[in-house]
């Protein structure tokens, strides 16, 4: 029986059995979840590129952008019986496009996130200015 269990869950196909074939939907199901998950991943440090080469002289407020948006495209959250999503689908999908739905979960962690992070940009920006380099005066000589 435990030899059985090994070999209905590994990846070798070949078997006629009723079973193989919900295993290896579920192998599916699984790939292309990772592979979901691993195109948003992709995407994200795509974007976060994009924004920080026009803001690379404003490297603090770059950071910001990117920080807001990692967080609302990866932070994973639950979107139904054990599958997860991006936190920016879950608040689209559930606020505006299925009523019936308590969207307040998704309310609820979006806004904390982003209070997180904003509340960490201004006590890094209000140290950068505190410790920063002092501006050099110009002398007319």
């Amino acid at each position: 029986m435990f030899t059985r269990r090994i070999w209905k869950f590994s990846w070798s196909s070949g078997s006629s059995e009723s079973g193989d074939s919900a295993c290896c939907y579920q192998r599916q199901a699984v790939v292309s979840y990772l592979v979901a998950w691993l195109v948003a991943i992709g995407a994200t440090a795509v974007l976060a590129l994009l924004v920080y080469y026009p803001l690379r002289r404003r490297k603090l407020l770059a950071l910001l952008l990117i920080a807001l948006g990692c967080f609302w495209a990866l932070w994973p959250m639950n979107f139904d019986e054990g599958h997860l999503a991006p936190l920016f689908v879950v608040f689209i999908f559930w606020t505006f496009l299925e009523p019936d739905v308590n969207a307040t979960p998704a309310i609820a962690v979006g806004f904390i996130g982003t209070l997180g992070i904003v509340v960490s940009y201004v006590a890094l920006l209000l140290i950068h200015r505190a410790f920063g380099r002092p501006k050099r005066q110009r002398t007319s000589a």
